[in-house]
């Protein structure tokens, strides 16, 4: 097949170069609800700051977006940085910069889709899921220098992305009450189409048929519009992880993101064969992970009748990263990751001990969840 321009994969640089965006959501400060601030915050940004921090989807998140970074503690300094200053900046916008993958009452019948045609255009077609869509997300991009490897990447991260949606998981709560899901971002995204799990490409020309095959049907213009829970990014020259929630703190989402860094660089230069799973069992560990987050039953080896338990495949997963993250310094930050969900579970454990402890109020969960978020 030859290269359609607009699915040409753009090589990075250099591989195993990082790139962080989160999903932001705006708040009123007087009510705690999301609310369509976007317009203002933007309209009051500095200029040299509008390429690292743009609109999205609803008119009540933006998205913090880092340069290039070529490890991950370099990705923590620049996180820290851009967060704080969307935080400085929801602020003079008369708003709140919340860091949290679902609000916990928000209506999303309240929720304004943003001016951008491209953005009316993809909530015209989606409807209801979209509408129901008020989820923000963790982005990982790891840059990679070759297309085959980008799509072999992608097959060999599938069968762990689930124990890496339970090590995030942190949206227990929809519309004022608790879906019983330690993610249930992960349920609304799954109502979307091009989304989930992808198949298996074994190479960059089978991803490159499909894009081609999706646009050629409309269901597509651009890569930007298929939202697998891992994706190669044709246009960055990246393999990007989507699938985890926005951790509860600052030091759990960079250990997140260091650990989803190391082991991208640990597949890509292992020699044993990936772990396989057949689709569906990757799917139903998808759907265990966001219910049950650490404690979901895992089909680990489908020859075999017997699960694992998800806490068991994360240990596991934390040793078989140990030697890249210690040579890209990401390791102490993962240490940090593993260790809280050890001691303290999961966010949407802590998120619901929180919730009983303020008496039931979102607002008052929503002040302290923002207060501990730094610590």
């Amino acid at each position: 097949m030859t290269d359609s321009p607009l699915f040409a994969f753009q090589p990075s640089a250099v591989d195993y170069s990082l790139g962080v965006e989160v999903e932001v959501q705006l708040l009123d400060p007087a009510t705690w609800e999301l609310a369509p601030l976007a317009q203002a915050f933007l309209a009051a940004l500095p200029p040299a700051e509008r390429k690292t921090i743009k609109g999205e989807f609803l008119q009540s998140m933006i998205e913090v977006a880092t340069p290039v970074c070529p490890d991950p503690p370099s990705a923590a300094t620049e996180l820290r940085r851009l967060l704080g200053r969307a935080q400085e900046n929801a602020a003079q916008a008369k708003a709140i910069a919340f860091f949290g993958s679902l609000h916990p009452a928000s209506p999303w019948r309240w929720q304004r889709v943003s001016d951008r045609p491209r953005y009316q255009e993809i909530a015209a077609e989606l409807q209801v899921c979209g509408q129901r869509l008020i989820t923000q997300g963790l982005h990982v991009h790891i840059g990679i220098t070759d297309a085959d490897r980008a799509a072999r990447l992608c097959d060999c991260l599938r069968p762990h992305l689930p124990t890496l949606l339970a090590l995030s998981a942190a949206s227990p709560f929809y519309e004022g009450a608790d879906t019983g899901f330690h993610s249930y971002r992960a349920v609304l995204l799954a109502d979307l189409p091009r989304s989930g799990l992808p198949s298996t490409f074994g190479g960059w020309s089978c991803c490159q048929q499909l894009l081609a095959a999706f646009r050629a049907a409309g269901h597509i213009q651009t890569i930007r519009e298929v939202w697998w829970d891992v994706r190669p990014h044709c246009e960055l020259g990246t393999v990007e992880v989507r699938i985890c929630d926005i951790p509860m703190t600052f030091r759990e989402l960079t250990g997140l993101v260091a650990l989803v860094h190391a082991l991208a660089v640990t597949l890509d230069q292992a020699e044993e064969p990936p772990l396989h799973l057949p689709h569906e069992a990757m799917l139903a560990n998808r759907w265990a992970a966001a219910r049950h987050g650490l404690e979901a039953a895992f089909i680990a080896n489908a020859s075999r009748p017997a699960a694992t338990v998800c806490r068991e495949a994360a240990s596991h997963l934390f040793d078989l990263v140990e030697p890249a993250a210690r040579a890209y310094n990401g390791w102490p930050l993962i240490e940090h990751l593993a260790q809280t969900m050890a001691d303290h579970g999961t966010g949407a454990e802590r998120l619901r001990s929180m919730h009983k402890a303020h008496n039931g109020s979102f607002a008052e969960l929503l002040r302290a969840w923002q207060k501990g978020f730094w610590q």
